[in-house]
């Protein structure tokens, strides 16, 4: 069955540091090269973002306070509050989080969201 089309779902990639690794850098093109859509990086309101656009130029950016990635427990608590997810609200149902320590192998996401879950995941 096809998610229908006011089902849309956004992929969201935490980041915080202005040089992707080798292995970030080829984590987030696998997710160009698999077609998943609205790839929106999160990231700190003043990270410099070139070396991202310079591997994928379409990227969408969704930016928070610095606050947020000083830390994996700051990052955490950004992760569980409303206001990570209040910007997608408006204009998505589903919100994927990809950190760049994966590598997606293949892109069924829409599948997962035909499931209708509110949540998919480790616990």
């Amino acid at each position: 069955m096809p998610i229908p089309s006011h089902q849309r779902y956004v992929t969201t990639v935490p980041i915080y540091k202005r040089q992707p690794s080798l292995s970030e850098a080829r984590s987030l093109l696998q997710l160009r090269l698999l077609e998943v859509e609205n790839v929106t990086l999160a990231c700190p309101e003043v990270l410099d973002l070139s070396e991202y656009f310079n591997l994928w130029p379409e990227l969408q950016i969704q930016r928070y306070a610095s606050k947020h990635f000083v830390s994996v427990q700051s990052y955490n608590d950004l992760a569980i509050s409303p206001s990570f997810y209040v910007p997608f609200v408006d204009q998505y149902d589903y919100l994927l989080i990809s950190q760049l320590d994966t590598f997606l192998l293949s892109n069924q996401i829409r599948g997962f969201c035909n499931q209708g879950y509110d949540y998919f995941g480790a616990p």
